[in-house]
């Protein structure tokens, strides 16, 4: 069997990455999901390059290259991962918005506290 370039490049940055989300994880900017989901990932990239030089894996489900079964399941993981992130950005949103609610609710309290609120609102004064 000879190996080609994609698979030992497939391979190579497996490890890499696999490594650089072990890193990660121990600098605790993973949780222990991230990190077995991006395993997997990297996991999987390795395990499919290697198999690529045993198996017509490519032939099997109609592409032509590893490359293209590459980029098909890249594109459907980005997707993922661009629902994922905004998952998390509207759950941030909306957690930012109750927090200035409160934080504007207690400043009208503390004014009403001290008295300026009623008059600023008939003074149109400081």
């Amino acid at each position: 069997m000879i190996v080609t370039v994609p698979q030992l490049m497939g391979v190579i940055i497996g490890l890499f990455c696999s490594y650089y989300s072990y890193i990660q994880f121990k600098k605790r900017v993973f949780g222990v999901v991230d990190f077995f989901l991006w395993i997997g990932v990297w996991g999987g990239l390795i395990i499919l390059s290697i198999i690529s030089g045993f198996i017509p894996l490519t032939r099997v489900i109609y592409l032509y290259s590893v490359l293209d079964l590459v980029i098909v399941l890249s594109i459907i993981l980005l997707f993922g991962l661009i629902f994922v992130l905004y998952m998390k950005f509207k759950s941030y949103q909306l957690k930012t918005k109750k927090i200035i609610e409160r934080i504007a609710f207690l400043d009208v309290e503390i004014d009403k506290k001290r008295g300026y609120y009623g008059k600023q609102a008939h003074d149109g004064k400081k």
